[in-house]
């Protein structure tokens, strides 16, 4: 009777350690998954900003560059 109460509760540990490896896998995945996501939103921010930077001094570049070409012709 002892040797059955041994093995039913070895059963029962086993159970539960595959029970919390299986948990561990799951949350690890989700860990994974959650930060692939973040990962994927920063860098569409970084290039948006980046993109809107380029443009804003592309524009400013422009304007500095009429305003050379305006006081050049007045110069001839």
């Amino acid at each position: 009777m002892k040797v059955d109460k041994t093995e039913s509760v070895l059963l029962d540990i086993r159970q539960t350690k595959l029970t919390c490896d299986e948990a561990k896998a799951k949350v690890m995945k989700e860990i994974e998954e959650a930060f692939a996501k973040l990962i994927k939103k920063l860098k569409e921010r970084k290039n948006s900003l980046q993109k809107q930077v380029e443009e804003h001094f592309n524009e400013q570049l422009d304007e500095i560059q009429q305003q050379e070409q305006k006081w050049l012709h007045l110069l001839q």
